[in-house]
């Protein structure tokens, strides 16, 4: 499976699960198959547990950002959209835990007509409980808009609150007690 089928499967699967508020199971599975991970939609404690690479942790953004009005280097904020739970079916990750991503590019398309600007979030944290993690993991795709246009700026990359974030682990995350 490509890493767009998938990434298109995990955002099937994470709005099909928002709009379904029983705490029924999606499994994920990494590529070797495996299952890796199992979401659920409703509140949890988390219990101490250790989460392997490959994991998928999808976050809503709280906040908009352009780069019309943000810089690299800004904090965007974004909360857990599902329990995130281990293979045991203990959970991990409560949904609504608190993620911090940094902005690592930003730019507007160029005004002679690019297709796209650029825009890359990197993993700054995740807040479980009260502990603070910083999990080694790459981030998918940003779903964005491109808006406006002026002589000399291009179009604006906008990113609207409630923009679903892909985040996957690449190394496992101990997560201690809370």
């Amino acid at each position: 499976m490509t890493k767009n089928a998938r990434l298109l499967l995990i955002l099937a699967c994470t709005a099909a699960c928002s709009r379904d508020k029983s705490p029924s199971a999606q499994t994920a599975s990494d590529r070797s198959g495996a299952d890796s991970t199992v979401y659920t939609s409703g509140a949890a404690a988390s219990v101490p547990g250790t989460l392997p690479s490959g994991t998928v942790v999808v976050a809503s953004i709280q906040q908009s950002l352009s780069s019309d009005q943000n810089a690299v280097g800004d904090k965007v904020r974004a909360v857990v959209t599902q329990n995130v739970v281990a293979k045991d079916g203990r959970v991990v990750i409560p949904g609504g835990s608190s993620v911090v991503f940094t902005i690592a590019l930003l730019g507007p398309a160029s005004a002679g007509g690019a297709a796209d600007g650029t825009l890359a979030l990197d993993l700054s944290g995740i807040t479980v409980g009260k502990e603070k993690y910083a999990p080694k993991a790459s981030v998918g795709v940003i779903p964005h808009m491109l808006m406006g246009e002026s002589a000399n700026r291009g179009r604006d990359v906008v990113v609207t609150p409630g923009t679903p974030i892909v985040i996957t682990l690449t190394e496992p995350l101990k997560i201690s007690a809370n």
